[in-house]
């Protein structure tokens, strides 16, 4: 094999083989190879990386486009691949948009699909599948997050709004597409969400972070981070949309 072989063997190994071990087996216009890390230790190469969360035992989860996707498990000091899991196929290819892990170590992945629609899947701490629910018919999805009580809010970047979903049955049980009181009151880009320990709700939206009560949405809706509106200056042919920039006391 030339030079030049050897090469291509090795970069498809560090492009495949982020799996089981330090050692890959390539084929090569016919030609096989056996592609070892330097100190026989495992290569793993994340391609097209979507969601992200941690574990109670610090752990990283880290979603990876596909047909189907995975997660893959990291260490958080080494870094070092602990599992790769594979998500539920769709039939076709998916990209694992939001991670999160319940206090129960359950995993909730939302998962785009071709389609756009898309689906929450949840996994067993050991990776395992425990079942799933479509949310085609709410505009697929992008980040997903637990509450307390083991439910999802779901953000949407093309119905513009985030959702509570039963993780049993899938079933919605709360939605918010405005914010009222807000300088604008209509959602845009919907995409990261989270929850915090009191409960409230924080997602972003474009050029802000909007927080509130599940309780009282409508009531409790502020902006905790970034600008009101768009976040266009005036001038810039998006005004309108939102404060000028420079408007900051």
């Amino acid at each position: 094999p030339t030079t030049g072989e050897k090469q291509v063997a090795f970069e498809l190994a560090d492009l495949l083989g982020r799996i089981t071990g330090a050692q890959f087996e390539v084929l090569v216009d016919g030609l096989e190879y056996v592609v070892l890390a330097s100190d026989s230790t495992p290569v793993y190469a994340l391609e097209t990386v979507g969601g992200l969360a941690m574990d109670l035992n610090d752990n990283i989860l880290v979603g990876e486009d596909g047909n189907p996707g995975t997660y893959t498990v990291f260490e958080n000091d080494a870094g070092a691949g602990q599992a790769i899991i594979t998500l539920q196929s769709t039939g076709g290819p998916q990209s694992p948009q939001g991670i999160d892990v319940h206090t129960d170590g359950t995993v909730a992945v939302a998962v785009r699909t071709t389609s756009g629609n898309g689906e929450i899947q949840f996994y067993e701490s050991g990776g395992s599948f425990l079942s799933s629910f479509s949310v085609g018919a709410h505009g697929g999805c992008s980040g997903v997050a637990f509450n307390a009580a083991g439910d999802v809010w779901v953000t949407s970047e093309t119905t513009f709004g985030v959702r509570r979903f039963r993780q049993s049955d899938g079933a919605m049980l709360q939605q918010v597409t405005s914010t009222p009181g807000l300088d604008r009151t209509f959602l845009f880009n919907c995409t990261g969400v989270d929850v915090d320990t009191a409960g409230r709700v924080y997602f972003s939206d474009y050029c802000r972070v909007v927080r509130f009560d599940p309780a009282n949405p409508s009531g409790t809706m502020e902006l905790f981070a970034g600008l009101g509106g768009f976040g266009f200056p005036t001038g810039s042919g998006e005004g309108e949309f939102g404060p000028d920039l420079g408007g900051i006391d």
